[in-house]
């Protein structure tokens, strides 16, 4: 599953530049790319590695009712952002992560329930992410200890794929 995402970000990025720039949500392709796609999901496992990089190891977090925090990173290769909630003090504990790639494009998993303990997948292009972690109580806050993870394909996983903004 989470391979699939990766590669799935990957054609979308790769698309994005075979197709001049052509980007409908959910993979819909534009008619000359189609035939590319082929070739790039066969290629793609046989000469990228799948890597990860930790960019917010376990991190506690507290926040008033109804608010959330925000975390930011640059990241330099298609793939996608997990966050892992452990422990959280409230069932209405969501998590969001949203970015925009350096062409332009812009997506977002829009607010993801995970409760008291879970996590979100989602797929990221190479620009700005944001990941926000909140809650959606009406009087109490909440605190929760999280993990943020980027999973990418690179031609090496010697290479820094991902800073802090």
């Amino acid at each position: 599953m989470r391979d699939s995402i990766a590669i799935a970000a990957i054609v979308v990025a790769l698309l994005v530049g075979v197709a001049g720039g052509y980007y409908v949500a959910g993979l819909t392709l534009h008619p000359q790319a189609a035939a590319t796609v082929t070739s790039i999901v066969t290629v793609t496992p046989a000469t990228l590695f799948m890597c990860n990089e930790t960019l917010l190891p376990y991190f506690v977090i507290s926040q008033p009712a109804g608010q959330y925090n925000q975390f930011s990173f640059t990241v330099y290769y298609p793939g996608y952002v997990e966050v892992f909630v452990y422990g959280s003090t409230t069932s209405n504990t969501y998590v969001e992560i949203s970015g925009e790639s350096n062409n332009g494009i812009s997506y977002s998993s829009g607010q993801v329930t995970v409760g008291t303990s879970g996590s979100l997948a989602y797929p990221v292009l190479p620009g700005s992410v944001y990941v926000y972690v909140g809650n959606n109580n009406l009087i109490s806050g909440a605190t929760e200890k999280i993990v943020i993870i980027y999973f990418y394909y690179a031609p090496s996983c010697n290479v820094p794929a991902a800073s802090v903004s």
